[in-house]
């Protein structure tokens, strides 16, 4: 039983996908949600109604649930948004390498 000053204490992030060090801050994860209900409704276009996105709003956790399940059963890697430090110098050599052989 947590009183409510525990409560405001431990439960400020949340781990979607499990493992060790993968929390994100809930606010993130708040924002996450925000921006997947305003992309569908983005996408409804001009039909936009109450019962339309009362639609997306709840098929929000399903979707992201299928999202996670289908990342962990195909094996597909989640990228993390972050470039990687050599992208950039090995596509250039790649470049130089090709256009020198011409």
């Amino acid at each position: 039983y947590l009183n409510e000053s525990e409560k405001l204490i431990w439960n400020r992030s949340v781990n979607n996908h499990g493992g060790a060090g993968r929390k994100i801050p809930l606010d993130l994860e708040k924002e996450h949600s925000n921006k997947y209900i305003k992309h569908g409704i983005k996408n409804l276009g001009v039909i936009v109604t109450k019962s339309a996105v009362t639609r997306i709003a709840k098929a929000r956790d399903l979707s992201e649930e299928l999202w996670i399940t289908w990342t962990k059963v195909f094996h597909l890697s989640i990228r993390s948004g972050k470039p990687s430090p050599n992208s950039s110098t090995t596509d250039l050599n790649e470049l130089v390498t090709k256009l020198s052989s011409e």
